[in-house]
């Protein structure tokens, strides 16, 4: 089998883009984080749960049972 010879501008050409590819995520993956530490606690406002069956039913009864575990949660 013969090598394919790649022309010299052109592997220096892909190391460099390869070298600016690392450089940019690197710089992403610094940037993520601070962002996320600036966001506001979740949930910034109440939260409304819908059941759409009726009330008093099984679901509904689940759904009641749910929503206090998750306001306890939540307020932590």
């Amino acid at each position: 089998m013969k090598r394919l010879k790649s022309k010299k501008g052109e592997s220096s050409l892909r190391g460099s883009g390869m070298i600016l590819f690392l450089a940019i995520a690197m710089a992403i993956h610094v940037i993520i984080p601070g962002i996320a530490w600036g966001a506001a606690k979740y949930p910034s406002s109440a939260v409304d749960i819908i059941c759409p069956f009726a009330p008093g039913a099984a679901t509904d009864q689940l759904t009641r049972l749910m929503a206090e575990e998750l306001r306890v949660s939540l307020m932590k």
